[in-house]
């Protein structure tokens, strides 16, 4: 049957993840986002998230990151489960139904899977129940 739909998310891999959680704060079009090996280590960003607000307040979000993404030699990249996980207890706080798996593995490692994983998770959130 034909009607508007229930919600809109929008889901993102390495900086498409970036992206998916960005979106939240530049248009009130999505209610959910899938942030998945999300490039939070960029410069500036955690700082972005704390001090702006999502045009809409979404229903949840989903993040998730390879147990092995912070292990690396550069000090920026190291900074990504540090972030993840601030920015995932920042929309706790604020109440915002969220989750954070963390999986076996590199950045690199089940992009298909863990994306899909993430867009499951959205799909199976009841909306408005939040």
């Amino acid at each position: 049957m034909p009607g508007a739909p229930r919600w809109r998310g929008i889901a993102g891999y390495s900086l498409a993840g970036l992206f998916a959680v960005y979106a939240l704060y530049r248009t009130d079009v999505f209610a959910r986002a899938a942030s998945v090996s999300g490039s939070l280590w960029f410069p500036g960003f955690r700082e972005y998230v704390f001090s702006h607000t999502p045009l809409c307040r979404p229903d949840c979000v989903y993040f998730s990151l390879g147990d092995r993404e912070s292990r690396t030699r550069n000090p920026v990249l190291q900074t990504v489960l540090e972030s993840t996980e601030t920015i995932c207890r920042s929309y706790r706080k604020q109440g915002i139904h969220t989750t954070f798996q963390l999986n076996p593995g590199g950045h690199h490692d089940h992009p298909v899977e863990r994306t899909a994983a993430g867009i499951g998770w959205m799909a199976k959130e009841p909306a408005g129940n939040l």
